[in-house]
């Protein structure tokens, strides 16, 4: 079994890539093909345990909202402004400042997300079949692949290896990208020849860390420089 926690350290970073890899499939940036993107996005959300299309259309909505405090909320950490944070009770305070506690962050939160909401499509059930297709397709698949290591492997494989590893992934995804892009210069969008968003780097992590973070270095830049549908 100690075998298998250890094969799950480069394996979590082996699924962290394949994230990034539906992530960039979901803004169309993959591939010149939307079709394509479209699929190896939906085959990677197999590995991530995110249905694709559900992911997708939530970070759309996240690109078209992020920093609009009017807007906020889809697909996105709750943050409250000092002045709402300061009118809210005591107790409110109190789970407010639990939900941002590290340990809920990085750990508990996304346990939650990765294994538990992302089984239905919550915030997008009234939007018709095709969010539930998505959920629904996606459990099929992983409960299909599960089996499979169940019948091939037996519960040792799924649980000291499998489930670990998509535990540290999911920790590992939210965690990796916070100290990512140190300084950004107030990028707007740019079209054309148009000079590209500024934006400034430090490199602060050992080469084997950049190779899993280089392209959730990107990811943050697409964020800080537009908005609106992938």
């Amino acid at each position: 079994w100690w075998a298998g926690l250890l094969l799950s350290i480069p394996a979590a970073g082996f699924i962290v890539r394949l994230f990034m890899i539906q992530h960039d499939c979901g803004h169309r940036a993959f591939f010149e093909s939307a079709w394509l993107n479209d699929w190896i996005g939906r085959v990677m959300g197999v590995f991530t345990l995110t249905p694709y299309d559900c992911w997708r259309r939530e970070h759309a909505i996240h690109h078209a909202t992020s920093g609009d405090l009017d807007r906020r909320g889809v697909g996105a950490i709750d943050t409250l402004t000092v002045e709402e944070y300061r009118a809210l009770p005591p107790l409110r305070r109190f789970w407010y400042r639990l939900y941002r506690n590290p340990l809920v962050l990085f750990v508990v939160g996304p346990f939650f997300v990765f294994f538990l909401q992302q089984r239905l499509p919550i915030g997008l059930m009234k939007e018709g079949w095709r969010p539930w297709l998505s959920s629904m397709g996606t459990n099929l698949a992983i409960a299909a692949g599960v089996g499979a290591m169940l019948w091939f492997g037996g519960w040792q494989i799924v649980v000291f290896l499998y489930v670990p590893t998509l535990l540290l992934a999911a920790c590992v995804t939210r965690t990796v990208r916070v100290p990512t892009v140190v300084t950004v210069e107030r990028p707007t969008c740019h079209r054309g020849d148009d000079p590209p968003p500024t934006t400034e780097a430090e490199p602060m992590s050992p080469a084997w860390v950049a190779y899993y973070r280089e392209l959730v270095a990107y990811a943050w830049r697409v964020h800080v420089a537009c908005r609106g549908e992938p």
